[in-house]
């Protein structure tokens, strides 16, 4: 995490009950398949627990230009359950196909077990961009 990410995020400002949202700017991609962007929020340390996500298709990536979500923080999977005076320690971007598989050679097989062929995936020039807005304040945009 950045060293101007605050390690309490229930205190003074509960941004736990906030919005969290991201932008993507994709520059290029190798292809035009469809690629989803899942990003979690880990709090405290990586045995934490399980990472706060947004739904896994919940961000198509285009295949070049801006994207935005915006998501209640409560919302996330596992966020109701976090203790936000942890802070964050990690953010994670996951990229997933059409499918909701994670595009990682660890993940991407078919159905014989064989590698999925990630050359039209990869590599890929993204920026990902996150802010967590508390309740009731507002967000200007990007």
């Amino acid at each position: 995490m950045p060293a101007a990410a605050r390690s309490d995020l229930a205190a003074p400002v509960d941004y736990g009950s906030g919005t969290l949202h991201v932008r993507v700017q994709v520059g290029t991609r190798p292809s035009a398949e469809p690629v989803l962007l899942q990003f979690c929020l880990v709090a405290g340390g990586v045995d934490a627990g399980s990472p706060m996500c947004t739904a896994g298709g919940a961000l198509p990536l285009p295949a070049s230009g801006a994207v935005n979500l915006a998501v209640p923080v409560a919302e996330l999977a596992e966020g109701a359950n976090v203790d936000w005076r942890q802070g964050v320690s990690q953010l994670l971007v996951v990229l997933r196909d059409a499918r909701g598989r994670p595009l990682d050679d660890r993940y991407t097989r078919t159905e014989e077990g064989t590698p999925i062929d990630l050359a039209p995936y990869y590599p890929i020039d993204m920026r990902v961009q996150a802010v967590l807005v508390p309740p009731g304040a507002s967000f200007s945009g990007w």
